[in-house]
């Protein structure tokens, strides 16, 4: 669904980006497209009602890697520009962002690659990708979501699998490895009572969020009496390219 207008008695305004097939090479078209759903979602707010905007997976580049400083200054504009909304959150699709690989984390790098190993699907095996951390590759890449939560803290999440990442990437292999995180989606409270996950991709299809979440929110999840928000940000054709929330 490209945008859904609540009935006046729900308490969400949702709309999903439809974002191109490739991402949008221009950090500032990023922004601009989030922007532009973001005021018409708040436009059709009324009473105690909370917009969602949710942006796809490779929302900022498909054929683009970030550095960590680049990739603040682009979560720090954004930010920014969403102030004046203090009632409308935004997952606002996912970006490469490259890190560093040091002495500190190289362990903890393949920790996570063999916990994640029957997660990863295509590309370099995860033996691969452990032995150029272990010869010395010095970056790895992560698929990143970031999510401004008004009414909250602002959190970001990184996908637990891999469906073929970078492979249009140039260099992939050479210059650094993708590498799973290693850290759950964990529910977030949205006010009334609701809360929500948030996936990427493959990692809906392999029930990341359910694996993730407690007994508590097991026992409620989808339930009449305990509403839920499933935020899953995908790129897939079966999805229109587009991003989407179920609420329920």
């Amino acid at each position: 669904m490209a945008g859904m207008a609540a009935a006046s008695n729900h308490p969400f305004v949702v709309w999903n980006i439809k974002g191109p097939i490739d991402g949008c090479v221009i950090p500032d078209a990023a922004i601009g497209m989030i922007l532009a759903k973001v005021d018409a979602v708040n436009a059709q707010l009324s009473g105690e009602q909370r917009g969602i905007v949710v942006a796809p997976e490779f929302f900022w580049g498909k054929h683009t890697v970030y550095s960590e400083t680049e990739w603040g200054v682009h979560v720090a504009a954004l930010k920014a520009e969403l102030a004046p909304y203090p009632n409308v959150m935004v997952v606002a699709g996912s970006a490469y962002v490259v890190r560093p690989i040091t002495d500190e984390n190289r362990e903890e790098l393949i920790h996570r690659l063999q916990e994640r190993e029957d997660w990863v699907i295509g590309g370099i095996p995860v033996a691969g990708r452990i032995a150029l951390i272990e010869t010395g590759i010095s970056q790895f890449v992560e698929n990143v979501c970031r999510v401004f939560l008004p009414w909250s803290a602002d959190f970001s999440y990184a996908k637990n699998s891999d469906y073929h990442e970078l492979k249009d990437i140039p260099g992939n292999g050479l210059e650094f490895v993708f590498v799973p995180s290693a850290v759950l989606p964990e529910p977030f409270s949205l006010g009334n009572g609701r809360f929500g996950f948030l996936e990427i991709c493959l990692d809906h299809s392999l029930g990341v969020a359910l694996e993730s979440a407690t007994a508590q929110y097991r026992l409620h999840w989808g339930s009449l009496n305990r509403p839920t928000i499933a935020l899953h940000v995908s790129p897939l054709p079966t999805y229109a390219h587009r991003s989407y929330a179920l609420v329920m």
